[in-house]
């Protein structure tokens, strides 16, 4: 990316980023297959950490009442203000335990991964079948009824959303449904578990932070983030709305043609 180019496409990047980060349809495979198209080149991954962090800001915006009851809950004596909410919070902390693991072990190998378009177009046909398969899911479990077992479960599906095309929004909430957890607290475990799953990989890559941009200016990442974190605030209530309703599955559609398209673009 160079002179003013760099600005339109960290600008494209950063709405793709917003609007498909919530919605159940893998940012990560979107922003691989139109880094392809851009031409973008340089630490791929440290871009793309850099714009989950904009969108990770969204998460704190919206949710911001339910985070400052949980933590303020986990560590009051006794539960404090809900001692429902102290539960999902460690219980959100336990289930990024998987994805922790993966990305450590698998790190290079899931960079690779990236760089697989067919596989991408692949593993968007995957989502689509899990948020068909969850269309008439309505769970009754609150937050008391959560146990290990459920954080084990969101946990290991959210390693999995690190592969490219697979949605991490699509893959946490499906597995609550599944497991029988109310839809809007499906949505909100999904959230808390996806802060502490970003500040990790933010962490892990702290080297790149630190100086390696690659040919890339500090300018359209900075760009890039703000945008990815407006864009993204809009796209997570229309997530939330989505979910109770129950329309999840009316994305499958879309990622059924997507992954098709991937696929026969790649291989063609």
């Amino acid at each position: 990316m160079e002179g003013s180019s760099d600005y339109l496409k960290a600008a494209l990047l950063g709405v793709l980023q917003g609007l498909t980060e919530f919605l159940p349809v893998s940012s990560s495979g979107h922003l691989a297959v139109l880094q392809k198209i851009l031409d973008v080149r340089g630490p791929v991954l440290f871009l793309d950490i850099m714009l989950h962090v904009g969108t990770l800001i969204a998460i704190f915006v919206v949710f911001s009442k339910d985070i400052r009851v949980v933590l303020t809950s986990m560590f009051t004596k006794g539960g404090g203000q809900s001692p429902g909410a102290a539960r999902l919070g460690w219980l959100a902390i336990l289930g990024t335990v998987p994805i922790g693991v993966i990305g450590i072990l698998f790190n290079r190998w899931i960079e690779r991964a990236f760089n697989i378009i067919p596989l991408i177009g692949g593993m968007f046909i995957i989502t689509g079948i899990l948020l068909f398969a969850v269309r008439n899911k309505q769970g009754e479990r609150s937050e008391e009824d959560l146990t290990v077992r459920d954080a084990a479960w969101v946990g290991i599906y959210q390693a999995i959303a690190l592969l490219p095309g697979i949605s991490r929004s699509g893959m946490t909430i499906g597995t609550g449904l599944f497991l029988g957890i109310e839809r809007g607290l499906s949505v909100r475990f999904s959230f808390l578990m996806a802060i502490p799953a970003i500040l990790g990989a933010l962490v892990l890559k702290a080297g790149e932070l630190s100086g390696r941009t690659g040919g890339m200016d500090i300018g359209p990442i900075f760009l890039g983030t703000v945008i990815a974190a407006v864009v993204g605030y809009f796209g997570l209530k229309g997530l939330i709305r989505l979910t109770i309703s129950g329309k999840l599955y009316l994305f499958s559609f879309y990622l059924w043609a997507l992954g098709l398209v991937v696929l026969w673009a790649s291989l063609t």
